[in-house]
């Protein structure tokens, strides 16, 4: 495994999400707590060619 620091603005959600669904996501709520504390729970993200 490997630990990198990515931009958040870089990231964003798979169509395979189940829980993405419908809308997009609203990370309005979750940023000020990523900020304050940071992430206490790492992502798991994978690159994407698309993009």
């Amino acid at each position: 495994m490997e630990l990198k620091h990515i931009d958040i603005a870089r990231l964003s959600v798979s169509a395979a999400n189940m829980r993405a669904r419908g809308k997009a996501p609203d990370l309005g709520n979750i940023l000020p707590s990523v900020r304050a504390r940071g992430v206490l729970v790492p992502l798991i993200v994978r690159p994407n060619d698309r993009r």
